[in-house]
């Protein structure tokens, strides 16, 4: 349906103008003599993700942050998995783990400040089969343990035969009291989602959502 494309067009140039405000914004504000540096950034991360795909990690959650906001919706998705090649471009340029984890607790203060619950989808399997979890999986139950906010609701894909270290890091998350991560089987899961006729790597893929 043409009007079906012409009206996700008009959607995403609308995102586009909503975001480069923002960068507009920050642009007066230092013309004006602020003197922030998070003003620059915030000025050329904005300008960036506007009408260019993400090139750090951090621009990645800046996008991430403003689609959540236009769509409304209740889950972030696998996003240790999208967000993966960022993060791992980043460090590869030297930017730290600890500069890394402290991007993303601004996300995770961002939704505790929004007040909703917003589901995340951790760990899981790749669409081969393999061991999804990586050290942004491991980060993110990090900054939750430290912040400990409710928010974002944390769903760690999980089974009998995976990496005890991911157990031993869910475990020392739920011992903090936050309650969080959800803990999802896969073995369960997976299967049950083949019998409904959904094709195997989609069924490995899948992520949280609702209630």
């Amino acid at each position: 349906d043409p009007d079906f494309y012409r009206g996700l067009a008009l959607t995403l140039e609308g995102m586009s103008a909503f975001i480069r405000r923002h960068g507009d914004m920050a642009a007066a504000l230092l013309t004006a003599g602020a003197a922030e540096p998070e003003l620059v950034e915030l000025r050329d991360n904005c300008y960036c993700v506007a009408h260019r795909p993400p090139e750090t990690f951090l621009q990645g959650l800046v996008l991430l942050w403003f689609g959540m906001q236009f769509a409304d919706y209740d889950s972030f998705g696998r996003l240790d998995q999208y967000l993966w090649p960022l993060y791992c471009r980043d460090r590869e340029r030297g930017v730290s783990r600890a500069e890394l984890g402290e991007q993303l607790a601004h996300l995770w203060r961002k939704v505790d400040e929004n007040g909703s619950i917003i589901n995340m989808t951790l760990g899981g399997l790749d669409a081969e089969g393999g061991e999804a979890a990586n050290e942004l999986t491991y980060l993110a139950l990090e900054v939750t343990r430290r912040l400990h906010t409710k928010g974002p609701n944390l769903c760690l894909r999980i089974s009998a035969e995976g990496a005890e270290a991911l157990w031993h890091a869910a475990f020392e998350t739920l011992a903090t009291g936050v309650s969080l991560p959800a803990l999802y089987n896969d073995a369960l899961i997976i299967p049950m989602l083949r019998e409904y006729g959904i094709d195997e790597k989609d069924a490995r893929d899948y992520c949280l959502a609702g209630c």
